[in-house]
This record gives C-alpha cells, sequence and structure tokens, in this order.
C-alpha cells in the first residue's frame, strides 16, 4: 500500500525508516520486540541479487526511483491528462530537464517529482533531430555530460548560446573549426557520428 503514495509524493525520513523496520522485522521474524540473531547485514540484504544480496530496495531508494518515473513522464512531454496539467500550471514556457524546476508555493506532487531531479539527470540524454533548441555546450546529447564540462579551455558567454543547428551546415556537417580544439577528441568523434537534419519537422527530444 505504500507503494502508491511513493508515485506522487517524497515520503519524509522518519515514514521511510518506519517502513524499513517493518521490512526488517518481517524478514527476520521480530515479535513482540524480540529481537533474533541477524545471519546477513540489512546493507547486504539491500543488494542487488547480482551482487550477492536479497533485492530489497530501500524505501528511500524505492521512493526516488518512483518519482523520477513520473519526472521522466513531465520532461518527455507525455500526453497524459495528469502530466499536461501539471506542465501547464508549473513549466508551460520550459522544455526538458528544465521542466523540473522548483517554484514557490508549488504543490507536493511538483516539489516531489522536483526532488528526483539528480535521478533523472543521470541518465537523461537529448536525442537530436534538427538541433534547433539543444544547445551545444549545456545540454546532454553527446553524452550524460553537458560538453561545457568537457572543455580543455574557457568557452566564452557568446560561444556557450549556441545551439546545435548553429554548428551544423547543411552542405559540409560539422563546423569542426568552431570547437575541435576545445574538446577531447574522444568527444569530437562521438560529435562526428551524430547526423542533423535541419529540415526535419521533428524536434529533438530526451531519451
Amino acid at each position: 500500500m505504500a507503494v502508491y503514495p511513493m508515485f506522487t509524493e517524497a515520503l519524509p525520513t522518519s515514514v521511510c525508516n518506519d517502513l524499513d523496520r517493518c521490512n526488517r522485522q518481517l524478514i527476520w521474524g521480530e515479535e513482540d520486540g524480540t529481537s533474533k540473531f541477524h545471519l546477513i547485514a540489512w546493507e547486504q540484504m539491500t543488494l542487488p541479487r547480482k551482487l550477492g544480496g536479497a533485492g530489497i530496495r530501500p524505501t528511500r531508494l524505492a521512493n526516488q526511483a518512483l518519482l523520477a518515473k513520473g519526472g521522466w513522464k513531465l520532461v518527455s512531454n507525455d500526453q497524459s491528462i495528469w502530466a499536461r496539467v501539471l506542465r501547464d500550471k508549473y513549466a508551460r514556457s520550459r522544455e526538458g530537464r528544465a521542466v523540473l524546476q522548483k517554484q514557490k508555493g508549488s504543490s507536493m506532487a511538483w516539489r516531489s517529482f522536483t526532488s528526483a531531479i539528480n535521478v533523472l539527470k543521470k541518465g537523461y540524454v537529448i536525442k537530436v533531430t534538427n538541433g534547433r533548441k539543444t544547445n551545444f555546450w549545456h545540454d546532454p546529447w553527446v553524452s550524460q555530460v553537458p560538453l561545457i564540462d568537457l572543455a580543455t579551455e574557457e568557452i566564452s558567454e557568446s560561444r556557450q548560446a549556441r545551439m546545435v543547428a548553429d554548428l551544423w551546415d547543411p552542405d559540409s556537417g560539422w563546423k569542426l573549426s568552431e570547437f575541435q580544439d576545445s574538446l577531447p577528441q574522444h568527444i569530437i568523434n562521438n560529435i562526428r557520428s551524430v547526423w542533423v537534419d535541419p529540415l526535419a519537422a521533428e524536434d529533438d527530444h530526451g531519451i
């Protein structure tokens, strides 16, 4: 039953601890406050099975994972009614990861979804199509790390404002002279493997 509110609410730490305590009591057979000998540490029980654990999810991590799932629907422009209502109310003019920004006076659900943004960042990458809505330096499109964090030299503000489409020539491809001296070679190779279609009707989107 506790799983249902975990989809839309960040549970207090005390509640998460109580739920974990209930799990431990069930597994180890504690009754009426009488503790039994624990053959395996709780930390070992919560490890994935492939790492020798029992795969039991700590409540706090499970809560964050479920909130991240809801957050993904918001940033990926899911068309379900609840996602559309929340986006229209709190993020009408934003797209992608920028959708999930904390706002003063927002609902419990919105505050809970924004609390899981760091989980989303670990796996969020933009698939480039026409390149018009993806910032070359600040959005994660070649890797999960923005290129500005991988730059080998300081990038001016004017360069930081450039979109992916700005650095693509429809006739010759990437304008390598604009960035090849500012990034590691393996990143340059990754960029060269991406194809941009400036005429594509489909906008860039998260995957």
